[in-house]
């Protein structure tokens, strides 16, 4: 008899069913894991597959020796290959034979059980905008946070679990496909690398782009200068992969090679990009998934016009589709295109239009259709065509440029409260300094009140040009309209 049945034997007859449940709980107890079980190498099996049906005949001989081992019941394994300089834009992996090969957990990082509770809780995003600066292969975002909460950025996607204040840097890398390949995983989304103080930040959301997402169909893949890893994802929502970060590096979204096998829907995004060249307005159409940012997008197209209108599309990757146009004289190279699952970093446009000067002059509008292989449609927008041309011009100016053509009519039309309004939020966002601000609140002129502001900014440059007018926006949008400036 163990301790707890003695004790049982010498209660008071009354307490017999208070320590028989004793009993039972202590025996239930005993017979559950350790709080710190976890599998020691990384699972991909699923019951869903039972339901999958997949030829391989056409596949290569790797593959079906893969498939024989699913019919014997065996699991793969997947290998850790050391590196030296994963740090860098490019990663690469060495072989396993002059690094050896490690075993890769599913990993979380350690967290309190108060903190596993609270994070379960719904809880308030709020959006920022992060500073960007273009880099030679890429963009770099900024932002500082004040202090602790869930934060969202506007540009990527991303969601940053801050629990202190800090200075977060992120941008996009490369993808090392030969590493990709050597543990037959492919790439979900684009591979960020993320800096910020040691504590910063505790849980990252990764978009995706996956139109109906499985639990187990998304891992993430973590690379260090140590080597890389698979995060099992703390939970996959409509639109994010939420891991624990044991630290920062690298991480990506990554599916495993028999996922790869399975058709799938891809939320997307059609973007339209406008050139005139050679008496012909050219309109280049991209195709990429949903969490390829925008702004990566932008500045591989820096020397284009973007046209900004509804984007969001599904389509299935590695098919092909088809461009059409209304009316039939437009001219669209290539007519058919397969469309790949790209994150960079280059994004050619999937089709282009060729529209003559003379005659787009007389059309009021062109439509753009793209169609799958069963001629449905996924996506169609109608573009006016009378101010393209409009447009292309007051985009290929500078926001200091913008802010030089408008000066006089800004100083004659804005109205004194907008200029008290804005005064605190260009010194919050560091455009001025509180001397400056004190200083241009001074003036009793509006006008001169007007001048002496706008000249500030002016000097400063592109950056403090394009926060007043985002702010000129937020306080006046009637008075932006009117400057043009929206």
């Amino acid at each position: 008899m163990d301790k707890c049945e003695n004790t049982e034997e010498k209660a008071p007859p009354s307490e017999n069913g208070r320590f028989e449940k004793q009993k039972i709980q202590s025996k239930a107890q005993r017979n559950q894991p350790g709080p710190g079980f976890e599998p020691s190498c990384v699972s991909f099996k699923s019951d869903r597959s039972k339901d999958v049906i997949i030829n391989f005949n056409d596949i290569s001989s790797g593959v079906e020796q893969i498939h024989q081992r699913l019919r014997s019941g065996s699991e793969p394994s997947f290998a850790s290959f050391r590196n030296d300089q994963a740090n860098g834009h490019h990663t690469h992996s060495k072989s396993s034979e002059s690094s050896g090969v490690e075993r890769v957990d599913h990993r979380r990082s350690p967290l309190l059980p108060e903190e596993n509770e609270t994070r379960n809780q719904n809880q308030t995003c709020f959006d920022f905008t992060p500073e960007v600066s273009p880099e030679k292969d890429g963009v770099l975002y900024s932002f500082r946070f004040s202090g602790s909460g869930l934060f969202e950025c506007s540009l990527t996607g991303l969601k940053f679990h801050i629990t202190q204040e800090g200075e977060v840097n992120y941008k996009t890398l490369i993808w090392d496909t030969t590493l990709l390949e050597s543990r037959e995983l492919q790439a979900r989304g684009p591979l960020f690398n993320i800096e910020s103080s040691p504590g910063t930040i505790s849980q990252l959301h990764l978009p995706h782009c996956e139109h109906q997402p499985l639990s187990e169909s998304l891992s993430v893949l973590h690379i260090t200068g140590d080597g890389s890893s698979l995060i099992k994802p703390e939970k996959i929502t409509e639109t994010h992969v939420v891991v624990n970060v044991p630290h920062l590096s690298d991480f990506g979204i990554v599916s495993t090679f028999f996922q790869r096998l399975i058709e799938r829907k891809i939320k997307g995004q059609a973007l339209l990009f406008l050139d005139n060249n050679n008496n012909f307005l050219s309109i280049h159409v991209i195709l990429l998934p949903s969490n390829v940012p925008l702004q990566e997008v932008k500045e591989f197209h820096k020397d284009s016009t973007f046209i900004k209108v509804p984007a969001y599309c599904v389509f299935y990757k590695d098919q092909t589709y088809s461009c059409h146009s209304h009316p039939g004289w437009v001219d669209i190279q290539p007519l058919r295109s397969e469309v790949p699952e790209n994150y960079g970093p280059n994004y050619h446009a999937l089709y282009c239009l060729r529209l003559p000067l003379k005659r787009q002059r007389r059309t009021k509008k062109v439509t753009i259709t793209i169609k799958d292989q069963q001629d449905q449609v996924i996506w169609q927008h109608k573009l006016p065509l009378p101010g393209l041309e409009k447009q292309q011009q007051k985009s290929i100016l500078s926001n200091t440029e913008r802010l030089q053509r408008i000066r006089p009519a800004f100083i004659d039309r804005v109205s004194g409260p907008t200029l008290d309004n804005l005064l605190p939020k260009l010194c919050q966002c560091t455009v001025i300094t509180p001397n400056e601000e004190e200083k241009i609140g001074e003036v009793t002129s509006r006008l001169d009140k007007a001048k002496t502001l706008l000249d500030i900014v002016i000097k400063k440059g592109e950056r403090a040009s394009s926060n007043l007018i985002k702010i000129l926006m937020e306080e006046d949008r009637a008075l932006s309209e009117t400057l043009e400036l929206m």
